[in-house]
């Protein structure tokens, strides 16, 4: 019932803080509008069904969006892991591995086959140093910053994607 801007979404659903410093703990938005983003696409399916019901039945319909519902949808995970445990899962923007020329996201996930290819992959035994971040799927695996810090990033990432890791370069926006 009030005026909001994108930041104003990102802040009070705490997606600032799940972007944010793991070291300083400040909150940081994102570097675009998601919320925005995000909200108009919620007012274009509400269209696009308000439309398709109108065609079926003749009747019309009323699209309300708002701007704090939109955001909430981004922290469904933490959101869902705080209310099962009672406490917070930190993301903190999910870091990326750092390469010799860059930077490699992977995403194993929880599951036990991926991280047993990563393994096999590098050549060493799971010594069970992966880290999952409190609520997240994210896992950390210091075995493997290790290893991509060894290689160029796109060498760690088809090695990665070969094996069925969901992985990708960082890149640039002219990249």
């Amino acid at each position: 019932e009030r005026a909001a801007f994108d930041n104003v979404g990102q802040a009070m659903s705490g997606l600032m803080m799940l972007t944010g410093s793991e070291t300083t703990g400040e909150p940081v938005g994102t570097a675009f509008s998601l919320i925005d983003r995000i909200s108009a696409l919620h007012a274009a399916v509400g269209a696009v069904s308000a439309l398709y019901h109108r065609t079926r039945t003749g009747e019309g319909q009323i699209i309300d969006v708002c701007l704090m519902d939109s955001a909430m949808t981004t922290v469904e995970i933490p959101a869902s892991y705080y209310l099962t445990t009672g406490t917070e899962g930190r993301e903190f923007g999910r870091q990326p591995y750092a390469a010799k020329d860059g930077w490699v996201v992977c995403s194993p996930g929880s599951s036990p086959i991926l991280r047993k290819r990563i393994y096999e992959m590098m050549g060493k035994e799971d010594t069970g140093d992966h880290q999952p971040a409190g609520g997240s799927i994210f896992v950390r695996i210091p075995a493997l910053a290790d290893w991509i810090k060894e290689h160029n990033v796109d060498e760690a990432s088809e090695k990665l994607v070969a094996i069925g890791v969901p992985a990708a370069p960082v890149r640039t926006v002219s990249q």
